[in-house]
């Protein structure tokens, strides 16, 4: 929502995440909310490497995600994120993709079957 992430601010890619995660979980019913997060390789070095805030330089954003985000809350335990070489180029207009979901057979869904 906040465009590229090379320019925007750490508390604008934390929004970004957190817009993702209760649109999932608004469209769950209320019933679920993402327990894991894949990135593009770029992406996840960026939110790795860089801290979330000056005041608090010990802690990234990777971190602060993990422990903080919506999902990490609502779940009760770390979300975990991951990085995905197949993400680049793959959304729409050829823009990089993200994947929010919750692991567990019972939660995905393929073509109408269970996973």
């Amino acid at each position: 929502t906040n465009g590229s992430w090379a320019s925007a601010t750490p508390d604008q890619i934390v929004e970004d995440v957190n817009v993702g995660m209760t649109a999932i979980y608004t469209a769950s019913g209320y019933s679920h909310a993402p327990d894991t997060l894949i990135l593009p390789p770029d992406q996840y070095a960026l939110i790795a490497t860089t801290p979330m805030s000056a005041t608090i330089p010990d802690i990234t954003i990777l971190q602060w995600l993990e422990r903080r985000s919506f999902g990490a809350v609502k779940n009760g335990r770390e979300l975990t994120i991951l990085d995905s070489r197949y993400l680049p180029g793959i959304g729409a207009g050829s823009t990089d993709r993200a994947v929010l979901y919750t692991r567990g057979e019972d939660m995905v869904r393929i073509g109408g079957a269970l996973m």
